[in-house]
């Protein structure tokens, strides 16, 4: 039985749409992903222009860490301390002091060895951590429970 050319078109253009999906939930807040042992959690989020302005960045959270921390600033607040790290568009990435997460029930696994690009940043997910970059300037960071590296 031949299909006709109106379904056909419209199979097609389905299939398409499928495969461009994104690979993470692209909700309100940003593009949110995990990593496959479930231990980081990020988020890609735009520029808001809302007061205070905020620039594009990415925030990765650790549900669990293994690694000595910096010492923790004194004016961090009462939230956990070296459990995220955040890279906002044109800055070095660094610690941050959370009162939130980044866990999202519909964040997708990012695969070991697959890329997330978003907002002008790269994530690869890697048996060694999550390894975000800036485009635009090539800082980035790598993050896993027993270490990290901030370049």
């Amino acid at each position: 039985m031949r299909m006709p050319m109106p379904m056909l078109g419209a199979v097609i253009i389905a299939v398409a749409a499928f495969a461009a999906a994104p690979s993470a939930h692209a909700g309100p807040y940003g593009d949110f992903f995990t990593s496959p042992s479930r231990n980081i959690d990020c988020v890609i989020s735009a520029a808001s222009t809302a007061t205070p302005a905020r620039p594009a960045a990415v925030r990765c959270d650790l549900r669990e860490r293994t690694f000595t921390p910096p010492p923790r600033p004194p004016d961090c607040g009462m939230g956990p301390w070296a459990k995220s790290v955040r890279l906002a568009r044109g800055a070095p990435p660094r610690f941050t002091c959370i009162s939130d997460s980044t866990v999202s029930d519909e964040a997708v696994v990012l695969d070991y060895g697959r890329h997330l690009a978003a907002q002008g940043f790269d994530c690869l997910s890697g048996r060694d951590g999550i390894r975000c970059t800036d485009t635009t300037t090539g800082r980035g960071f790598r993050l896993a429970a027993d270490s990290y590296e901030f370049f």
